[in-house]
């Protein structure tokens, strides 16, 4: 008898969760609430802020012919220079033992 009851009581849950399900009460579609406008012509700006590691697509790694002393730099780093530009002085008088 007792097992008649529980087995009876089991049926009448599963109908009853059966019934919640396809009534929506149980795992129905959520509605999501929205705001709706005209539609209008506006400017639109929008600000991205990123952080990382800007790499040049070439880079070009220098040497002079000679030793010496540089007395002046004509460029700075990030300067974008053309052939055959002069980039520094070097001091004359070691230029010259080079030579000799």
């Amino acid at each position: 008898m007792k097992l008649k009851h529980i087995l009876i009581g089991i049926g009448i849950l599963i109908a009853l969760l059966l019934v919640a399900k396809f009534t929506g009460l149980i795992g129905g579609e959520q509605i999501e609430k929205v705001t709706v406008e005209k539609v209008a012509e506006r400017e639109v700006i929008e600000t991205v802020t990123a952080s990382g590691k800007i790499q040049p697509a070439t880079e070009v790694k220098l040497s002079s012919e000679v030793s010496g002393e540089v007395v002046e730099l004509l460029v700075k780093e990030g300067d974008i220079v053309k052939k055959g530009q002069l980039l520094c002085r070097v001091r004359p008088d070691v230029l010259k033992s080079g030579y000799d």
